[in-house]
């Protein structure tokens, strides 16, 4: 199953070196759905990113960025271990929901 990467919130710093709306950290979240006969089962893992310090050249201004450019930055500051890493996590969380090796309740 494929994890899918998603952008939730971006927090900015209205005014800062003549430039507006400057992205300083980013909330994601990774997802992982499973296939039938469980299609319901979703893994999920919400995170967020300082892209602090700063690098304002190139510079993309607010109306111009894309999902895609700052999902470029989140992954860009995890590194690609802890991307494969937290795609392994949500695949895994949805694996064990569909076959669980564990549970919790109360015998009576």
């Amino acid at each position: 199953m494929a994890a899918t990467w998603q952008v939730l919130n971006c927090h900015y710093i209205k005014n800062l070196d003549g430039h507006t709306n400057v992205v300083d950290e980013v909330y994601f979240l990774v997802t992982a759905a499973n296939a039938p006969p469980h299609p319901s089962l979703i893994g999920r893992f919400p995170g967020s990113v300082s892209l602090r310090p700063l690098d304002l050249d190139p510079f993309t201004e607010w109306e111009n960025l894309t999902e895609a450019e700052v999902l470029g930055w989140v992954q860009g500051i995890l590194g690609p271990a802890r991307v494969t890493g937290l795609e392994a996590q949500v695949a895994a969380s949805v694996a064990e929901d569909a076959n669980p090796t564990q549970g919790e309740g109360l015998p009576w």
